[in-house]
């Protein structure tokens, strides 16, 4: 039963965060994991430290609520609604990618941003690696297609004379 429920919530989750339309769940989870962030480690508020804190099945332990949950001895890492910071960098990386890529509308400056500075606050190694592939897949898009244009418009202005 549990197997079944795990393959479930993954699949809604997948939905969600597959279907363009709903790119606005990532950057909604990366606002309120950044606004988390800032209270743990730059406001050093005391309301993050007074959350419920638990245990996983690996003895870690967790404090945070639904949306937000940090681990007390590495607060800097933000894991949002994950339980590890690579996972959610992870994550970031595929709707960064859905935003890049595949959006059929004008590409969102702030949602890249958001994305971007999400993963950095991760500091997952393999996030920074993702983030650098995309990057440079996408420069190298871009190029390509300027180029195309160029070359298009290089070849109807010949046509007109």
């Amino acid at each position: 039963r549990k197997i079944i429920l795990i393959i479930s919530i993954i699949s809604l989750f997948g939905y969600y965060l597959v279907n363009i339309q709903k790119s606005s769940f990532m950057q909604s989870i990366s606002i309120i994991s950044l606004f988390g962030y800032y209270l743990v480690n730059i406001q050093k508020s005391s309301f993050m430290q007074s959350l419920p804190e638990f245990l996983n099945l690996n003895n870690v332990p967790y404090q945070g609520v639904y949306l937000f949950f940090y681990i007390p001895w590495i607060p800097e890492r933000n894991l949002g609604i994950f339980w590890e910071p690579g996972l959610f960098a992870t994550f970031l990386v595929i709707g960064l990618l859905f935003e890049l890529f595949f959006n059929n509308k004008k590409i969102s400056i702030f949602r890249v941003i958001i994305f971007s500075l999400t993963i950095f606050t991760t500091q997952s190694s393999a996030g920074y690696l993702l983030l650098f592939i995309v990057s440079v897949a996408f420069f190298i898009n871009f190029i390509y297609c300027f180029r195309r244009f160029l070359y298009q418009f290089y070849n109807r202005k010949k046509h007109y004379y």
